[in-house]
């Protein structure tokens, strides 16, 4: 309660309400992103995800393009983002297209990716 003159009033907070349509799963996955500026390798850690979009940790010094390539070094995938929104370190991206298991191996032989962690050089089965 705070307090104005002699009248005490309830403090009010500020509620936010989820518009996901989808549940939002937390994890800490090292990634990279490859914007189409000079193909930089940029380091990013995914914070948590949904079907459609991806919260990363990205230092905030680094410039992002509109739309990103982001790597997941866990499960290998390369997925083509839009970045939606910036705050400080942290980036929110919609996921627009994920690449194909021979598109993704083209991907990683012509980015130089390979020696990167989690990166597993065998044909997809």
């Amino acid at each position: 309660m705070s307090e104005l003159g002699s009248v005490s009033y309830p403090q009010t907070r500020s509620v936010r309400f989820n518009r996901r349509a989808e549940e939002r799963l937390s994890e800490s996955i090292t990634a990279a992103i490859v914007g189409s500026y000079r193909m930089e390798v940029i380091p990013a850690t995914v914070i948590d995800h949904s079907e459609r979009g991806i919260k990363l940790s990205v230092d905030q010094n680094w410039f992002l393009p509109k739309v990103i390539v982001l790597v997941d070094f866990r499960s290998n995938s390369v997925l083509k983002c839009k970045v939606r929104w910036r705050r400080g370190c942290y980036t929110g991206v919609q996921i627009v297209d994920e690449y194909s298991p021979a598109r993704r191996r083209r991907f990683f032989e012509t980015h130089q990716l390979r020696n990167c962690r989690g990166f597993d050089p065998a044909p997809e089965r």
